[in-house]
């Protein structure tokens, strides 16, 4: 009887149940207690899951079939001091919630590396792609390693990807593809250029990259649009893309000649010509060349390779003083100076003398010098204190400093912003930046340079924004840079004219709301001071024979005190000169010959940075920048001519040669309306081997045609040949030469202006 009432128990019938549950038991504990009163005789049906439990353990919140894997640069190719494209492509079996964390860093060992976090969460049974654009780094050598984790909410390591390793290429052309251009023609992998410097590489754009730009396509040369591709963006990706046309981007259109291409300013519209530069950029119409198949011979070469102002705080250069950096600017700006040698001289004799003479002296005649085993250290604690509340009072004085460049263009206003923060204590600061923006960061310890020694940095994507993360120890200096559209109205809107005897005139308006001091123009190696400009007003500005101004930088006539030509640099001035060299360098591709580049500064640019969530107002120095082609007067003269270097030599430079024997591949661009078939010659320097490009090869310059100059053997001394009208491309000539640099002389409309060499 007893047997049959516990059966009829464990079989949920009986006394022991009503209503289905034992009596006592809580309706919502219903299989805990029936768990709690299985016998021990029914656990066997659990054995193969103990088992299974025991050999291959439980399953973690993320799944143990997690994999993650990397795809590093558009068609596989990255280029030195350009953004890093990577896809993080994550699969999982269960849903999974964590972070991508992407790492970049030299293989060569160096200590710069980037590192990017991004915040996913993935379906279970199911893979997700993540874009990062990895921020340059100038410091990477010739190969990169790139990896990426998948971190828990703790911010362990769930799994990693393996190490990819990636060179720097020197010669692949990348092109993007809008989504109508992908979508209406089949990319080839690879295609010839327009010219025997390459090759380019196809890759399509999606809003995922397009959201991220321009950081994202800053390694990108060339961009294929179909017709209303640009029209149908989103604002913001609108935006970031034709401020990517300004720096020196190449927009490929699918319209025919004269079509108007909607979402470009009224100045890029190509019009007939099918061609309109577009800042350092242009704009091209290419018809109906992708129908056709027309592929090969279509792309353009453009500057591949490390540009200036592409790293963070690395910009460092000396001028008969000590190395400064843009970190060391804002350290000044923030209040972090270095004490002056006087007063610490002075402060240590103080301290020598109480302990040493006066110490002895003083208690000598109160006959008590042995006190002086008591006195010495209380003195020793004196000054260290006081030497301590001295430090306590700097680093209370410090400040949110910034550095911002404002680029005003035909496409809209830019700025570039570097933030820094000093750490009094153990800090991670995070600077936010809004959502249009794009961010980099990096630890320095202030005042002197040594980025990546100290502390951490990387940049977390949060759904308000990018944000630079800095890991700071007590002392430490953090800088954030940050890239997006300004909120800055107006700019200085330049005009250059290229006139008789190589003299260049033009004006310079402040369109801004803000007074502009030591406003300049510069053109190639030339540049002139226009002085104060308050908001609203226009200047006449006049320059002569800019490209003859060789040996030392236009700054340092033009800027003196900030320069530090009769001495130390002032660092009280309103020019930040380290900003100014990061970004378009004293001589980078930021004002090539033939573009005349106006700059102002004012400390009334408040950017209002979001630090840890709060906004602060921040002090510091602003550059508003303005750029414009040289036109000519009929005459088509040489500072009209814009020079680029597209590879080998120095890409960043707007003058020298390849040097060294190595061969360089140069752009004459020359002024918008040049008639094709207006007379044009080449002048070779002596020693150089150049060679143009007649539309189907390179054709030594000695083979152009033409009689021999009479110039003058000796340094400058140039061979004068005449080129052919089918060296001229849409406005464009090409030159590739070994050891030193061609200079191409353009001829007027009436006849042949030949005028003395430029070395």
């Amino acid at each position: 009887m007893q047997d049959a009432r516990h059966a009829a128990m464990v079989e949920g019938h009986g006394p022991a149940r009503k209503n289905g549950r034992r009596r006592g038991c809580p309706r919502r504990r219903v299989n805990a207690c029936q768990t709690r009163n299985v016998p021990w005789s029914g656990l066997w049906r659990l054995a193969p899951i103990a088992v299974f439990a025991v050999v291959l353990g439980w399953p973690s919140p993320v799944a143990a079939e997690t994999t993650i894997r990397t795809t590093v640069g558009y068609g596989g190719t990255v280029h030195a001091g350009r953004s890093v494209p990577v896809w993080v492509e994550v699969a999982v079996d269960r849903l999974a919630q964590g972070t991508v964390e992407v790492t970049a860093r030299a293989s060569n060992g160096g200590p710069d590396r980037a590192v990017v976090r991004v915040p996913v969460e993935v379906p279970g049974g199911s893979a997700k792609s993540v874009f990062v654009a990895v921020p340059a780094m100038q410091n990477w050598g010739g190969a990169l390693e790139v990896s990426a984790r998948l971190l828990d909410d703790d911010g362990k390591a769930v799994v990693t990807s393996p190490v990819q390793q990636v060179s720097f290429s020197s010669d692949q052309e990348i092109v993007g593809l809008l989504p109508g251009a992908a979508e209406q023609h089949a990319a080839p992998v690879a295609a010839r250029l327009l010219v025997d410097a390459g090759t380019a590489r196809f890759a399509p754009l999606g809003p995922a990259e397009l959201a991220e730009a321009p950081g994202s396509l800053d390694s990108i040369g060339s961009i294929i649009a179909a017709g209303r591709d640009v029209a149908n963006m989103v604002p913001s990706d609108r935006a970031g893309l034709l401020h990517w046309v300004d720096r020196g981007g190449q927009l490929l259109v699918t319209s025919p000649a004269g079509a108007t291409i909607e979402g470009l300013p009224e100045a890029w519209q190509p019009g007939p010509s099918g061609f309109a530069d577009a800042g350092l950029g242009r704009v091209r119409l290419i018809g109906s060349a992708l129908a056709e198949g027309r592929w090969d011979s279509l792309i353009e070469p453009t500057v591949v390779g490390q540009q200036a102002g592409a790293g963070l705080s690395d910009g460092s250069f000396a001028f008969g003083g000590p190395v400064r950096s843009v970190g060391d600017s804002l350290a000044v700006d923030a209040g972090l100076r270095v004490p002056l040698i006087g007063p610490l001289i002075g402060f240590l004799l103080a301290y020598v003398l109480v302990v040493g003479p006066i110490t002895a002296i003083v208690l000598n005649k109160r006959g008590r010098s042995e006190l002086a085993w008591v006195v010495i250290p209380l003195v020793a604690l004196l000054f260290t204190g006081g030497s301590y509340l001295g430090a306590r009072v700097l680093r209370h004085g410090t400040e949110l400093a910034h550095a911002t460049v404002i680029e005003s263009s035909d496409a809209g206003a830019a700025a570039t912003t570097y933030a820094g923060v000093a750490a009094r204590g153990a800090a991670e600061p995070e600077l936010e930046f809004d959502r249009a923006w794009s961010a980099a960061a990096s630890p320095t310890s202030a005042m002197a340079s040594m980025r990546g020694q100290a502390g951490d940095a990387s940049v977390v994507i949060t759904p308000r924004g990018p944000a630079a993360h800095l890991s700071l120890r007590a002392g430490e200096f953090g800088v954030a840079k940050g890239l997006g559209p300004s909120s800055t109205t107006g700019g200085l809107v330049v005009s250059a004219k290229a006139e008789a005897g190589d003299r260049l005139t033009g004006t310079v308006r402040n369109t801004t709301e803000h007074d502009l001091d030591e406003v300049a123009v510069f053109l190639g190696w030339g540049g002139v001071l226009v002085g104060q400009l308050d908001a609203g007003a226009e200047r006449s500005w006049t320059m002569t024979s800019p490209a003859l101004q060789q040996g030392q930088p236009p700054e340092q006539l033009v800027w003196p005190r900030a320069f530090g030509r009769f001495g130390e640099p002032d660092e009280d001035t309103v020019v930040n000169l380290p900003l100014w060299q990061e970004h378009v360098g004293l001589s980078g591709a930021g004002r090539p010959r033939g573009m005349a580049v106006a700059a102002g500064w004012t400390r009334d640019v408040d950017p209002r940075l979001t630090v840890d969530g709060r906004r602060r107002g921040a002090v510091g120095r602003t550059v508003v920048t303005g750029r414009a082609a040289v036109s000519s007067d009929g005459w088509v003269r040489e500072p009209s001519v814009r020079v680029e270097y597209l590879r080998g030599g120095d890409a960043n430079a707007f003058r020298g040669g390849g040097g060294g024997g190595r061969s360089s591949v140069l752009r004459f661009t020359l002024p918008a309306g040049t008639d094709a078939d207006a007379p044009l010659e080449i002048a070779v320097p002596v020693g150089t081997v150049a060679e143009v490009w007649n539309g189907a090869q390179w054709v030594r310059a000695a083979a152009l045609g033409g009689s021999r100059s009479a110039a003058a053997v000796g340094p400058g001394a140039s061979d004068i040949r005449s080129l052919t009208p089918a060296s001229l491309h849409q406005g464009r000539v090409y030159v590739r030469t070994t050891g030193g640099a061609a200079i191409v002389r353009p001829g007027g409309l009436t006849g042949i202006s030949v005028r003395g060499t430029v070395p």
